[in-house]
């Protein structure tokens, strides 16, 4: 909502936060994840954070878009189902 609001200094605080979230849980992450679905997270954190920096809102709200649907991916791509086995 800070980005559709143009409430740029507000959007940027969030981003800090989100950053200092992804470090700590991160760390952990490679044992459970597949180290592309983790280097895509990446690519897309660094990439919002030019967006936001340069106050492009339509390109921050989709990359901000793009990096939910990697981490929703995440728990369908890892659980145990036959799509996955076969």
């Amino acid at each position: 909502t800070s980005i559709e609001q143009s409430e740029w200094l507000r959007a940027e605080s969030s981003y800090q936060h989100l950053i200092e979230t992804w470090r700590k849980m991160s760390r952990y992450w490679p044992m459970l994840v597949h180290h592309q679905e983790l280097d895509r997270i990446e690519e897309s954190l660094t990439k919002l954070e030019v967006y936001l920096h340069y106050q492009e809102d339509k390109d921050s709200q989709a990359e901000l878009n793009n990096l939910i649907n990697l981490i929703r991916h995440i728990p369908q791509r890892e659980s145990l189902n036959l799509r996955n086995l076969f």
